[in-house]
């Protein structure tokens, strides 16, 4: 899926033994005009919002030059009771540049 992307982060630890990951992509989307009864949002333009990272690709961004339009692999995962997307790669992956 073509976005356009502003960085990727890594964020992980562990609280009382149990490990966590909250890596993101942090993506670039159009803000999303909605009403119910309790609340109304809207307005023009762009947002940032970030779209959960499986870490273990972290290394796939780090030669990308952002902002960048990138062809994301995305993945569906059971979190919760429910499922989510998540990116698990960059198509095609972004090869780290070796240096001599």
């Amino acid at each position: 899926m073509k976005m356009h992307i502003l960085g990727a982060k890594l964020l992980k630890g562990n609280k009382d033994g149990n490990p966590w990951d909250m890596s993101a992509v942090l993506v670039v989307t159009k803000i999303e005009t909605f009403q119910n009864e309790k609340v109304t949002a809207g307005g023009h333009g762009f947002e940032v919002t970030e779209m959960p990272l499986d870490s273990s690709c972290i290394e796939q961004f780090k030669n990308i030059s952002f902002p960048s339009t990138v062809d994301l692999d995305i993945g569906q995962r059971a979190r919760m009771g429910k499922f989510e997307s998540y990116v698990i790669g960059v198509v095609p992956p972004v090869q780290a540049v070796k240096s001599a």
